[in-house]
């Protein structure tokens, strides 16, 4: 007699989790948070008031116009992330997986 077992692969579930937190951890993960949140609005002040981190090309219907699309690549770039880090110091306790990786904030969209 076999017992045949089937295996179902499980592309994303969620989970919750609680965590006990000391004075110091807890200030380490609001600091990194609210660094997060410092670097993701920085960057979309700068893309919608300044074009900046952006890529321009001619438009399709309109040669004197220029068409403006968010360049990701350049936001989770080194150039940019050490422009961040240096007018926010709050953006250096940030892991900087959580900003260019593939799973960060600017290349995850």
């Amino acid at each position: 007699m076999s017992s045949e077992k089937k295996w179902y692969l499980i592309p994303a579930y969620t989970m919750k989790c609680r965590l006990y937190l000391n004075k110091k951890q807890s200030k380490t993960v609001d600091d990194a948070l609210y660094g997060l949140k410092v670097a993701y609005n920085v960057t979309m002040d700068d893309l919608v008031r300044n074009h900046g981190c952006t890529k321009e090309e001619k438009s399709a219907k309109d040669e004197n116009e220029v068409v403006h699309y968010p360049d990701f690549n350049y936001m989770a770039s080194k150039a940019h992330l050490d422009v961040l880090r240096n007018e926010h110091p709050i953006v250096l306790s940030v892991p900087s997986g959580a900003l260019s990786g593939k799973n960060g904030i600017f290349l995850s969209i």
